[in-house]
């Protein structure tokens, strides 16, 4: 990406950041995106059952419009679903319902990318009350980016 070199501590850093961030809220997949500010393309930094191929997937294309790039676009983290009836941010994906949460990851104010994890698991939901670590483990990265 343009501007941004990420050296292998960095890249280690990050991927850790997303266990973390796994792990706290009990998400099934997720990613570190980092973005290209024109082009809005999305740079696959670290990645859990989300890989290169999903980011040409159409169902990753239709969470990239509806959930991720409203991120991008606003800088503020979001909580969805893709139930339907869920209101105009929903996600509707074959698969099954999935709730997600991502957050903007913002360095000198300006949004390089997204945290972003998912879970189609009924007894594990992700809801607003998930979303605060994430937020945090977003503010990580972002240092981890400036160092």
């Amino acid at each position: 990406m343009p501007g941004i070199e990420l050296s292998t501590t960095q890249r280690q850093q990050l991927e850790r950041i997303l266990d973390q961030a796994m792990d706290r809220t009990g998400a099934q997949r997720g990613c570190i995106l980092l973005c290209n500010r024109k082009s809005h393309t999305p740079i696959l930094v670290a990645g859990r059952q989300i890989d290169e191929g999903a980011l040409q997937n159409p169902e990753f294309a239709a969470c990239y419009e509806s959930t991720i790039l409203p991120v991008l676009e606003s800088s503020e983290a979001l909580v969805g679903s893709n139930a339907r009836g869920a209101g105009s941010d929903t996600l509707r994906l074959k698969s099954a319902v999935r709730t997600i949460l991502c957050a903007p990851i913002i360095r000198s104010g300006v949004v390089l990318g997204v945290l972003y994890v998912d879970s189609h698991i009924r007894a594990r939901l992700l809801a607003s009350e998930d979303l605060p670590p994430v937020v945090e483990l977003a503010r990580q990265a972002s240092a981890i980016l400036g160092a």
